[in-house]
Formats: structure tokens, sequence, C-alpha cells
């Protein structure tokens, strides 16, 4: 089972992920994201504390950033480790600037 926090902010709500989001794992992320949000306004993935991301964890993210953006909520990820930039960087085709 995945460790995965939450906090409601004057903003929307906080997610904060522990250790990897990957095959194993991203249903249980993905489900608890979306029921925990409802309809937030704001949504976002502090991604700290994550070690590991694959391919499916990507996805999972993907899939949750379109989800809230149609319902017109914001969606955010932030506090990437250098290691996660590059693996993101790499299954997103982007350029990291740092």
């Amino acid at each position: 089972m995945m460790k995965c926090l939450q906090a409601e902010t004057g903003a929307g709500i906080v997610f904060f992920p522990d250790g990897e989001i990957c095959v194993e794992n991203v249903k249980e992320f993905s489900e608890k994201v979306l029921l925990e949000a409802g309809n937030s306004s704001s949504v976002t993935i502090d991604l700290h504390d994550v070690r590991f991301i694959d391919s499916a964890g990507v996805g999972a993210i993907l899939s949750l950033m379109r989800n809230f953006e149609e319902r017109g909520a914001r969606f955010f990820v932030r506090r990437l480790n250098p290691l996660l930039k590059i693996s993101l960087a790499n299954f997103l085709k982007i350029e990291c600037g740092f």
C-alpha cells in the first residue's frame, strides 16, 4: 500500500505521495486523488518524497491532469527531485532547464 497524505489549503487540496508511483500502486494512487479531491478547484501533487516514477505513474499524473482540467480545476505538480525531473523529461520528451 502506498502512503499518500493530503492537506486542504485555502487554494485547494495538496497530495503528498511517498516512495514510488509505479504500475503496482498507480490505480490506488489515482483513485485516492480522484476520490479525495472531489470538486476542489485546485489540485496539487507534491512529489518531494517520490523517489521513483515509471511510465504508468507518468500516465496516471497526465490522466489526473486531464480529468481535473476538464472539470475546470487547476492542476499542479511541484517539488520534483532532480532525478525525477530527468525521468519525467525523458517520458514527456521535454527539456529541463536546471
